[in-house]
This record gives C-alpha cells, structure tokens and sequence, in this order.
C-alpha cells in the first residue's frame, strides 16, 4: 500500500513525454525542445523562432544543418538539406557549386549543377560557359502565366544555343520558333516579336535589336518592332 502511494505521487510529479518528443511550455519562456538529435536540449530556451538542433538554437535550420546568415536551404540529389550561399547571378557562385540554382520564391542559392535543379540564373551566357558547355546562352525562362498562357517572362537562365524556343540563337544561329532579338545585355535569343504586349502572354514587349540574318524580324507572320521577354 505505502508503495504504490509512492508511485501515484511520483507519476503526479513526472510530466514525461515519449523519448524524442517536443516539449514546450509556450509563451517566449518555452522549454527546450528536443527534436530527436539524441537528446541535445538547448538551454537557455530558444525563441519561438528558432529551432533546437544539436543542442543549438538554430534561426535558419535545414535537415540536420544549420545554415549561417546569407545561405539557403537546398536539397541534394538524394532529397538531404544543403546550405548554400545566395546569389542573383552563377558569376557570384564558387566552383564548387558552380549553378545560382532558381528557388520556388525567386530567389537563387549556389549549388551544383545537376538535373535536380530547375535553372541556374545569369546574366549573360558566360556566367554559365565555365560548369556546363551545352548551356551557352542566357534567356528569360517560360514560366506558365496563368489564364494568359505561357511566356517568357521569367529570370534569365541558363539555356542551349541551339534554336529551340526560348533558348539562344548566338553566333547566326537559326531559330525554330520565332525570331531571333538581341536584348539589352547582349543575349540573342529565340522569342515572338511583338508590337504590344497583348501576343506575350505575361510577358512585356521589350525594345532591342532584330538578330536575325539580314537584321529584318518584321517581315515574318509574327513579325515587330520588338520582342516578347520579362516586364
């Protein structure tokens, strides 16, 4: 009797939870948190804002890594966090992650160059030449506008100069769709011209100079005085 009244007081007193589990009191005053990294708590407390790892308070976490201020959370090729370093353009990327890999909230963050990334941004074609030969060209990305349709209306990436619609068409080449424009930085690329805005779907009807052989893109059906790129 004296001992199981023993192990009701000590039961009343213990607020265990499952190994591994979190364990907040709430408030900015909340416990430490245990995020099953084997049992590293950290002390003080961290902010609501941050998480517990490794025994570390953590503003910007990513997997098992804590990534460091100017650096994203990626994923590897096997789906691992990686931190990288933020970029606008792949010239601001070490070699070691060569590609300024575009995010889903438009920003960039170096990383290497692999099929698992959705573009790697530039400005010009030679900040994508030094990691991958085959995209030589730098075009606005087609990005899916909505009740508009396609366009070509996204961050300049890093794209083939062989012709194909929205890539490049550097050095004469010819393009399959469209027509071949020379834009402010001195990208050829493969795009509609246009005399408004209307035939660019999200786009905008940029000002720039018609590449094409003979230097004439107002001759053809979808012919102008501009070309369709970003606004």
């Amino acid at each position: 009797m004296r001992r199981a009244a023993v192990m009701l007081v000590a039961a009343a007193l213990c607020a265990c939870g499952p190994k591994g589990a979190k364990t907040n009191t709430g408030g900015d005053d909340a416990g430490p948190m245990d995020l099953g990294d084997g049992g590293a708590f950290c002390l003080p407390a961290c902010t609501a804002a941050q998480t517990c790892l490794q025994g570390v308070c953590c503003d910007n976490p990513c997997g098992l890594l804590c990534c460091v201020a100017g650096q994203k959370c990626l994923k590897d090729p096997e789906g691992f966090g990686i931190c990288g370093n933020t970029c606008k353009s792949s010239s601001e990327c070490p070699k070691a992650d060569p590609c300024c890999a575009l995010q889903p909230d438009g920003t960039g963050a170096c990383a290497l160059d692999d099929s698992n990334m959705v573009a790697c941004l530039c400005n010009t074609g030679a900040d994508c030449t030094p990691f991958n030969q085959f995209l030589s060209a730098c075009a606005p990305l087609v990005i899916d506008a909505g009740p508009l349709g396609p366009a070509q209306a996204g961050p300049y990436v890093c794209r083939p100069n062989n012709g194909s619609g929205g890539g490049g068409c550097n050095g004469g080449v010819s393009c399959e769709f469209g027509q071949c424009w020379e834009d402010a930085k001195g990208n050829d690329i493969c795009t509609t011209s246009c005399n408004a805005s209307f035939p660019c779907g999200g786009g905008c009807c940029d000002m720039g100079t018609c590449a094409n052989d003979g230097g004439d893109c107002g001759d053809l059906g979808d012919g102008g005085l501009g070309y369709c790129g970003p606004c």
